[in-house]
């Protein structure tokens, strides 16, 4: 996603006072620990790939934080 996709989103949301968990990947940061350059492609399809992957690992961190039973 491309920040200002993110930030169209973002301000569209009803309760701006909302604090949410966001988290996101910098490409420059990612080829840093690979320790190489990534194609806009590569770059998609890892986006695409994460993005349709299962959240319920993040969702048990979360949970886990809260001191909620998973």
């Amino acid at each position: 996603m491309k920040i200002k996709e993110l930030i169209n989103i973002m301000q569209r949301y009803p309760n701006q006072d909302e604090e949410i968990i966001v988290a996101w990947w910098e490409r420059d940061t990612v080829e840093e620990w690979i320790e190489r350059k990534v194609t806009d492609e590569q770059w998609g399809n890892a986006e695409d790939t994460l993005m349709n992957s299962d959240w319920e690992e993040a969702d048990t961190i979360i949970k886990d934080a809260l001191g909620e039973e998973v």
